[in-house]
This record gives structure tokens, C-alpha cells and sequence, in this order.
């Protein structure tokens, strides 16, 4: 869900507040994608 909508459901000023407030959670939220990204393309395979 893109940043500007989520800013306008919790009632922010502006999409910059909901970052500052919420930008503690994004580094795990790349990690995750990350990984998940990983598996889909078969790069995470362990070695036989």
C-alpha cells in the first residue's frame, strides 16, 4: 500500500510525517523482502 494512503487512513498532515513516525519498522520490512525476493528466484538454494 503506497505511503500516501496509508498517511491519509492514519490522518496525517503529510506522507513525510508517516515516514518519521513509521520508518523504525522499513529496514525490517527490506530485510523480509529481501529474502523473500531470494527465494523466489532460486538464488537462496543451498548447495548440494
Amino acid at each position: 500500500m503506497p505511503v500516501e494512503v496509508v498517511s491519509e487512513k492514519l490522518g496525517h498532515a503529510t506522507p513525510a510525517f508517516t515516514l518519521t513516525q513509521y520508518r523504525h519498522i522499513l529496514p525490517e520490512e527490506r530485510r523480509e523482502y529481501a529474502l523473500s525476493l531470494a527465494d523466489l528466484t532460486g538464488t537462496n538454494r543451498a548447495k548440494a
